[in-house]
């Protein structure tokens, strides 16, 4: 219960404190799930990207929210809050046995987890090549295949937090895609395997294609002539 009020007043604090800059608008409400579990991937430009898909979900979605953020921001005080509060999960830029562990029973008891696949903030706003980490996650789970995965585009972060430092208005738009599962992109009979550096890739491209649409051509980065 303290850790859900902690999230409420952590995103309460950030609403009041940006209410006359940030003019968020969001699109695909519609396709967020009732309930987890589910894993929600984003693109990552700014630090406060989570901030704004936080204020993007129903208030009702907090208290089955966790994130997984990167361990060089673990001395941050918000990050500090949340992860005494069970509401953060730390991880490297490569995920450990212990991180993996901590995603995948907070995914069992019924929760939604949010990270950047990127695994840091792009250097230029466009996307970056993703790394292995949700497969890990889908592969450690009992039902990987079918966990749900929320996608969602960000538009307008890139270079917000200066802006909001200088007291300037940003425009940020979340795109919210349908969710979708393993299962409807990689085919077991196809010959393209987990164990293998090129069959992960391939998997993991076609999980990032889902966040490149819902983003403007100019920032699908690395996904950009992937998509057909």
């Amino acid at each position: 219960m303290l850790a859900n009020i902690v999230v409420y007043l952590i995103v309460l604090y950030y609403r009041i404190r940006f209410a006359r800059q940030i003019d968020l608008k969001v699109k695909g409400k519609n396709n967020i799930p009732k309930k987890g579990p589910f894993i929600i991937i984003f693109n990552h430009c700014d630090k406060y990207d989570p901030l704004y898909i936080l204020m993007a979900l129903p208030w009702g979605m907090y208290k089955h929210m966790s994130a997984a953020v990167a361990s060089k921001h673990e001395n941050h005080p918000v990050v500090k809050l949340l992860k005494n509060s069970g509401k953060a999960i730390l991880f490297n830029r490569e995920f450990d046995r212990n991180t993996l562990d901590e995603v995948v029973n907070s995914l069992k008891a019924g929760n939604v987890v949010g990270f950047s696949p990127e695994g840091t903030r792009s250097i230029d706003g466009s996307l970056q090549k993703a790394k292995a980490g949700i497969l890990l996650i889908l592969t450690k789970l009992p039902s990987g295949l079918f966990c749900p995965i929320l996608p969602i585009g960000i538009e307008g972060s890139f270079g917000a937090e200066k802006k909001l430092k200088n007291k300037q208005k940003v425009l940020i738009k979340i795109s919210i895609g349908g969710t979708f599962e393993l299962q409807d992109i990689y085919d077991k009979t196809e010959e393209i395997s987990f164990l293998q550096k090129e069959g992960r890739e391939e998997i993991i491209n076609r999980m990032m294609l889902r966040v490149a649409k819902l983003i403007p051509e100019n920032l699908r980065g690395y996904y950009k002539d992937k998509i057909q």
